[in-house]
């Protein structure tokens, strides 16, 4: 059995390739490979439910974010179900936490925040005047610098944020 460090998702495409026919390979490859993979007729290519987590967490220590009802506006004037379609082309499920549902310890007994800008995402409730700009409020999103849909990711929150008048 040999293991090696790939580093990246391309680079690790290229590899199982090249590879094809001389060893056996089973491997977890992103999302977005599965198009270019599937099409080998040498490739069997499996999706199957996976158990990454993508989420936001807050600073609770800002003046802005410690307030609930600005982080309630922020989840309500994200679109999750958009971005599943879209940036994951369908490939992942919404999470209601971070536990898969299949984990022991799961429990879905939990404060759900749909998709709703119009009712629910302005911040005026939590006395977030806008700006001159229209602006509510800056965030920072630090995330990983890893390539992929990470940044894309950012770039798509950012949007959906600045379209309700959130920040920018």
């Amino acid at each position: 059995m040999r293991f090696r460090v790939v580093p990246d998702a391309i680079t690790e495409s290229l590899e199982l390739e090249k590879r094809l026919g001389r060893h056996r390979h089973q491997l977890a490859c992103p999302w977005d490979s599965l198009p270019v993979l599937g099409a080998n007729p040498k490739l069997a290519v499996e999706d199957a439910p996976g158990t990454q987590v993508q989420y936001l967490s807050f600073n609770l220590r800002d003046p802005l974010l410690k307030d609930a009802r600005v982080r309630r506006a922020i989840a309500c004037a994200i679109d999750r179900n958009l971005i599943i379609q879209t940036l994951q082309q369908g490939h992942a499920r919404l999470a209601e936490s971070l536990l898969p549902t299949g984990h022991w310890a799961f429990n879905g007994d939990v404060a759900r925040y749909e998709y709703d800008p119009p009712e629910r995402a302005p911040a005026d409730e939590a006395t977030q005047s806008r700006g001159r700009d229209g602006v509510r409020f800056h965030l920072t999103m630090k995330t990983s610098t890893r390539p992929g849909t990470r940044r894309l990711l950012a770039a798509v929150l950012q949007q959906q944020l600045a379209r309700v008048g959130h920040c920018a």
